[in-house]
């Protein structure tokens, strides 16, 4: 007789994100493409949880077609086919879901570091940015300032490896990495 059943990993997953998503994307449509990968099992529960008509492509993984000629590191397909079908936003994921790059409704690529930068800004004027912006060497961040206004600090960090100092091991564990470019023109332009 059972008597406690475990969550799978997968479920217990997608029930944190959607329960740590700070609202509701309740009608926008979007299209996802989830690479053949990882994003191909979690995506379309998540964002349609979250209020979204979602539609998916590239989400029928076989072992060896993940990444091939799709997700975020081939984004043609997933642009045009957010303009010809009149999505509001198409995401595109990586083979293991752990980046993602969205395309506007006229089909453009938002650029990363701009999405971070409107991310952090959002974060610390809710209170919920603690410690700062982390931005790794491979991030324009380290030469370009934090968005105006924004009142917190640019902690540089090496791509992968501890924060720069013990004293910033507190701050950079409770910030977000983010890598900020033209912050100021980018919140316009994503407004």
């Amino acid at each position: 007789r059972i008597t406690h059943l475990e969550l799978s990993a997968e479920v217990e997953y997608t029930n944190h994100i959607i329960k740590s998503a700070p609202g509701r994307i309740e009608g926008m449509r979007i299209i996802l493409d989830c690479a053949n990968g990882a994003a191909s099992q979690t995506a379309e529960r998540i964002f349609s949880a979250l209020g979204a008509d979602v539609t998916l492509i590239h989400h029928s993984p076989n072992g060896v077609n993940i990444n091939e000629g799709c997700g975020s590191t081939h984004m043609d397909d997933l642009c045009a086919r957010v303009v010809a079908g009149g999505y509001d936003l198409g995401a595109a994921f990586d083979g293991d879901a752990d980046r993602c790059l969205l395309v506007d409704e006229r089909g453009r690529v938002i650029d990363g570091d701009c999405v971070l930068a409107l991310l952090a800004d959002k974060m610390h004027c809710a209170g919920s940015l603690r410690g700062g912006v982390s931005a790794t060497g491979v991030s324009p961040a380290e030469a370009s300032p934090v968005p105006p206004g924004c009142g917190c600090g640019a902690l540089p960090t090496g791509c992968g490896a501890p924060p720069a100092s013990p004293s910033s091991a507190s701050a950079a564990a409770g910030s977000h990495a983010v890598s900020v470019s033209s912050a100021a023109s980018s919140s316009a332009r994503l407004r």
